[in-house]
Order: C-alpha cells, then sequence, then structure tokens
C-alpha cells in the first residue's frame, strides 16, 4: 500500500493474479493504483501458474543485467 518497496523499487512484481478474481481483487485497480506511486518505473503482474517461467520479470532481468554500469 505505498511503501518503500513498492514505491522506490526498481520492479514490482505482483504474483498470483490468477488468483484475482477468487478473492474480488480488480487487476486493473491494481495496475492503476500501482502506477501513480511508481513514477514510470515497471510492474509486471504475473501468474506462475500460467507462466511458470515468469516470463515478463526474466525479460526484465536480462535487459538489466545487458544494460552498461554507469559510474556514478
Amino acid at each position: 500500500k505505498g511503501g518503500p518497496g513498492v514505491t522506490f523499487s526498481d520492479l514490482l512484481v505482483i504474483n498470483k493474479i490468477d488468483l484475482a478474481e477468487r478473492v474480488n481483487a480488480d487487476l486493473d485497480v491494481m495496475r492503476r493504483d500501482a502506477a501513480k506511486v511508481r513514477d514510470g518505473r515497471q510492474t509486471a503482474m504475473i501468474s506462475l501458474t500460467e507462466d511458470p517461467a515468469a516470463t515478463d520479470v526474466l525479460a526484465w532481468v536480462r535487459t538489466q543485467l545487458a544494460a552498461p554500469v554507469v559510474a556514478g
């Protein structure tokens, strides 16, 4: 609900989205709320039941590993 992990992490992973309907969670609301507090940082909404490889998260990690390191 807006703590430092949600607001400042490089990637926010919202897992178990396949259960959203069962617990009356609205994924559109979750997506919109995350966008409000993340200041453009990426959010991945995943279900390991539907995508055991967590394709979106894996792609993000690979992109980060391939990015040049900037000294600062």
